[in-house]
């Protein structure tokens, strides 16, 4: 049973830093922001759900923009600590990555000591083309920890506070849902064409 090779740092910073369960609570947190903000922004709050026989006063709108917001706080929480754990995890790799690199090319260094030619060329050209990969994925890993990590964050808190201080026209009736027609014709009652 032969044993994969350790990641370098490179690919370590590169690799995706999110595990599964924070991917979910990532979803959820971007998903219910959303709807949050167009809730916000469109005033849309049904009035009356017919189906349950359920009307909302203007009270019960104001709480239910309430309880909208409390969730995306519950999930804005959730992704944090998730996602915080998984960047320490990501980070710690990174470094352990970054030791093991370095006491290699030191322990390389040292029994290298054969040809003060071959090592001077070798360091030279290690030094020309080891800073490009760094640098991109350096870039790339900023981009990516932001996009992954602070992005979902800022949307969440926007949807929160968007459905938090929304004030809800009491003159405006938002639409009510209804049931849909039940499409089978009545006894005695012709279908509609």
């Amino acid at each position: 049973m032969s044993q994969s090779p350790p990641l370098s740092p490179t690919e370590i910073r590169l690799r995706d830093p999110l595990t599964e369960v924070s991917r979910k609570e990532r979803t959820a947190l971007l998903g219910i922001s959303t709807i949050g903000i167009i809730v916000a922004k469109t005033g849309f709050v049904p009035s009356k759900i017919s189906a349950l026989g359920i009307d909302f006063s203007f009270t019960d709108q104001k709480m239910l923009y309430r309880a909208l917001a409390g969730v995306i706080g519950y999930f804005v929480v959730a992704f944090v600590l998730y996602a915080a754990s998984d960047f320490v995890a990501w980070r710690v790799a990174w470094l352990n990555a970054m030791r093991a690199a370095t006491r290699a090319r030191h322990e390389r260094k040292a029994s290298q000591a054969a040809s003060e030619l071959h090592q001077a060329v070798e360091e030279e050209l290690s030094v020309q083309f080891r800073n490009v990969p760094y640098a991109v994925s350096s870039a790339i890993s900023s981009l990516r920890a932001l996009f992954d990590f602070a992005v979902p964050v800022a949307i969440g808190i926007w949807g929160m506070t968007a459905t938090l201080f929304v004030q809800p026209q009491p003159s405006a009736a938002p639409p009510a849902i209804s049931a849909p027609a039940d499409p089978t014709p009545q006894p005695g009652k012709t279908a509609p064409p």
